[in-house]
């Protein structure tokens, strides 16, 4: 049970792609990366409300982010 909580504790974003996939990410970084978007873009829109969309600027598509 505990490595389980470690496991979930150490994931800070959920991300979910326009076609339903969806990755955790622990790194928003990371995550910004993948996207191709800028990182400080990403935590100014969940500073606000905690969750954003934001477009993969590689794949022209939106994607949902969650602070966990």
């Amino acid at each position: 049970m505990e490595d389980l909580q470690k496991y979930v504790e150490d994931y800070k974003y959920l991300l979910i792609n326009h076609d339903g996939t969806h990755f955790i990410h622990n790194s928003l970084r990371k995550m910004a990366g993948i996207l191709s978007v800028d990182h400080t873009t990403i935590s100014k829109k969940l500073k606000e409300a905690g969750h954003c969309y934001c477009m993969n600027k590689d794949t022209k598509k939106p994607v949902y982010i969650l602070k966990l």
